[in-house]
């Protein structure tokens, strides 16, 4: 019997979680990275990926709110869309996470409430991770991760390269 509900869960889970190495042929990828790793792209300061964390991030947000908030949004979220099947975006934005002495485990969390996927893209390889209950996603670039939002998951720090990028796309499936 419980062998039986493992399996049935096992299957559940596959199927609400995709990964995919090399999503962008190389020179679409590169051009992506050139645009948010260049000195005159902006990052925002904030204050605590978790609301009562102590620590510090920087983002750009590229869509909420039904509205367009990056004048990078064409070149950076459309490739996305399209080669996701995007047919509704409700948020997406690019989170940098500074290195740290020891890797920061930033907290279980949901994105949203409402039914919605997650993209989760990797800009750089490093030693941070996306952690899920029952798996852990190492970072390495031109990689996504697709997944049922109603999955907790959580962001941490890298210790081996001065920085970690992440683009989370949040979209109704």
């Amino acid at each position: 019997l419980y062998i039986g509900i493992y399996k049935r869960c096992q299957k559940k889970w596959q199927k609400m979680f995709k990964v995919k190495n090399n999503f962008f042929k190389k020179n679409e990828f590169n051009k992506m990275k050139h645009i948010i790793t260049h000195p005159n792209f902006n990052w925002f300061l904030q204050h605590g990926v978790l609301r009562n964390e102590n620590n510090i991030y920087f983002s750009h947000i590229f869509y909420d709110n039904i509205e367009i908030k990056s004048p990078f949004y064409k070149d950076i979220i459309i490739p996305f869309i399209d080669k996701l099947n995007i047919k509704k975006l409700l948020s997406s934005k690019l989170n940098l996470y500074p290195k740290t002495h020891k890797q920061i485990v930033h907290g279980f969390h949901t994105d949203r409430t409402d039914k919605h996927n997650v993209a989760l893209f990797y800009f750089n390889t490093n030693n941070g991770q996306t952690l899920f209950k029952n798996k852990k996603i190492n970072s390495k670039e031109n990689k996504v991760v697709v997944f049922d939002g109603s999955l907790e998951h959580s962001s941490t720090t890298c210790t081996d390269q001065n920085y970690r990028i992440t683009l989370n796309i949040n979209y109704e499936f």
